[in-house]
């Protein structure tokens, strides 16, 4: 009887079983250098940003009306990032270039891909800005109103949350012509996603808006766990409690309201 042959191992299948075995393998090295491509690239991009901006103190979320007649709350910014200013629609000095500018920074967010971030203005003459005033108000400078919001509501209630929580100047000017009959802030305030403010730039000023474009960049790869903290006002490096005690001191002065520029906006 002859000797039983060993069994022949088939070279094809050899192969092919070798062959999937690499695969497997450079399909794993793939991702793993995908992952790790991906945090160096992330870790890199933080490096390059611009410092976060320190933390001012922490805006409350009442509820307002908007231009489309809705009730709107703060509440529903939570967890963007946002920029707040105060305007009126009869406005005769700074409020027109605040709103230009504004108007920028929105077609800047749609060209930058920061569609995230919104745009908040409040008025200060809310006894004659309606919701319809508003929204022809919005109409003349472009805004797009799901993400630039105009909002008005109980004037009381309005000038508490612009002195106490932005500790900005809000006040009548009596005596004056309607289009200079209030004095408030020409200032942009930057908002974070959890509502603390991150910001005070003028919104009348081209080097501070490069500014606040900066800042709005770099609080797009900041974490909860990185927030810088400062207890100083918007501008002078007063405590916080100092700032709310002369917060009725308004940050625009009555030239703030800028007389002598003959810009108009019509009612």
């Amino acid at each position: 009887m002859s000797p039983q042959n060993p069994r022949q191992v088939d070279p094809v299948r050899s192969n092919a079983r070798l062959i999937t075995v690499i695969f497997g393998f450079a399909i794993l090295a793939l991702f793993v250098i995908g992952v790790v491509g991906a945090a160096w690239f992330y870790q890199l991009r933080k490096k390059q940003a611009p410092a976060p901006p320190p933390v001012y103190g922490k805006i409350s979320a009442p509820t307002f009306t908007d231009s489309r007649g809705t009730s709107f709350s703060i509440s529903q910014l939570d967890g963007r990032v946002w920029v707040f200013d105060s305007i009126y629609t009869r406005c005769g000095g700074q409020c027109p270039i605040m709103s230009v500018n504004m108007k920028k920074l929105q077609e800047w967010l749609i060209t930058h891909e920061q569609g995230g971030v919104k745009l908040v203005s409040i008025t200060v003459d809310p006894e004659y800005d309606t919701p319809e005033a508003l929204a022809r108000y919005a109409k003349m400078f472009k805004a797009d109103t799901s993400r630039w919001h105009f909002l008005t509501g109980d004037k009381k209630e309005i000038y508490d949350w612009i002195m106490h929580d932005f500790k900005l100047g809000v006040d009548e000017n009596q005596g004056q012509p309607v289009s200079d009959m209030f004095i408030h802030s020409d200032k942009f305030v930057l908002v974070d996603r959890d509502r603390n403010i991150r910001g005070y730039f003028s919104g009348m000023d081209d080097e501070d808006l490069e500014k606040l474009r900066t800042a709005i960049r770099s609080l797009g790869v900041e974490t909860s766990d990185e927030l810088p903290h400062k207890t100083a006002g918007p501008d002078d490096g007063t405590s916080s409690s100092a700032a709310a005690e002369t917060s009725a001191a308004p940050t625009a002065s009555a030239g703030d309201n800028d007389a002598e520029n003959p810009q108009r906006i019509a009612p």
